[in-house]
């Protein structure tokens, strides 16, 4: 999957839509496997018009050069998507790892902070990315008027028919 980036884009004023995916990657699985099938969601997903944000338990140590590490670099930098963690998120007396990760943009999301977050409920921290600088579009709210169906007004609906007179329909 080759891409390469228009010269002189802006793309903070070209991005219309943000995705956000979020991948786990099973230590069992076959990792090519999980290659494959991530760039096929990738391929269906990426245009420059789209702001992809990936999140996931990909189950690479980022903080160590592991052989899959590369191989899943190269395929999301072909959609120009990079990691953003760098620091530990499990921490216990023998290790530290980040297997954890996101993944953006940094050509469209030029101004970002990244940080743990402690939080007790897990054995690992989560993740806060904050994204300076975003300009969301404000949708025109709508009005929707929607039929509520239940037992009730079943019924009811039932009683106000009884009501009417067919004799101009039925002659």
């Amino acid at each position: 999957m080759q891409r390469s980036r228009p010269r002189g884009l802006c793309c903070e004023a070209t991005h219309s839509s943000v995705c956000i995916l979020c991948v786990y990657r099973a230590l069992t699985r076959n990792f090519s496997y999980f290659l494959s099938y991530l760039e096929s969601i990738l391929n269906q997903l990426y245009t420059h018009s789209i702001n992809i944000i990936m999140r996931g338990d990909i189950n690479i140590n980022y903080l160590d050069n592991s052989n899959n590490k590369p191989q899943l670099d190269s395929l999301l930098a072909s959609c120009d998507l990079y990691s953003t963690v760098d620091f530990p998120l499990i921490i216990n007396d023998c290790s530290s790892t980040a297997i954890h990760n996101i993944f953006i943009d940094k050509f469209k999301n030029t101004n970002f902070t990244i940080k743990p977050l402690p939080n007790g409920l897990s054995d690992h921290d989560a993740q806060i990315l904050i994204l300076h600088n975003i300009k969301i579009q404000n949708l025109k709210a709508h009005h929707c008027t929607k039929r509520l169906i239940n037992e009730f007004t079943i019924t009811e609906f039932k009683l106000n028919l009884s009501y009417e007179s067919w004799n101009k329909i039925f002659y």
